[in-house]
């Protein structure tokens, strides 16, 4: 599989797409939080694509990450999530992009990881099944 690598941390595909295959509900809102708290220092703002109601202000706050600074759009409203994600890296000030990975296939996901790694983007795939209630 290939890797990405985006300032100190190293993606494997396969790990990013299968890293979240176990966590519950409330973990796995904690991970995605947890994984943009640790790339709060890179200018600009997030773009998180997730079932609407499972990344709220209040998670937000209590782990630390501007409100001001993520963009969460319910996934329910995603019509195109490849134009709407490709939008969203070519913007100039992504710092970081959220997506369940069952918006898309494999191969899309693979151009995004690669246009996010072009674009100096931090890129996750979390599983939308286990923030769904």
């Amino acid at each position: 599989m290939k890797k990405q690598t985006h300032s100190q941390l190293t993606f494997d595909y396969a790990q990013v797409l299968d890293n979240y295959s176990a966590i519950s509900t409330k973990k796995h809102s904690q991970s995605v939080l947890d994984s943009i708290s640790l790339n709060c220092e890179a200018e600009g703002w997030f773009f998180v694509i997730a079932p609407e109601g499972q990344i709220t202000k209040e998670l937000c706050l209590e782990y630390g990450v501007d409100v001001n600074r993520i963009i969460v759009f319910p996934k329910k409203y995603t019509s195109d999530a490849l134009l709407t994600c490709q939008q969203a890296l070519l913007g100039k000030n992504c710092a970081g992009l959220y997506l369940a990975k069952d918006m898309l296939p494999i191969d899309q996901l693979e151009f995004l990881f690669d246009l996010a790694r072009q674009q100096e983007v931090h890129f996750e795939t979390f599983n939308s099944k286990l923030l769904a209630h």
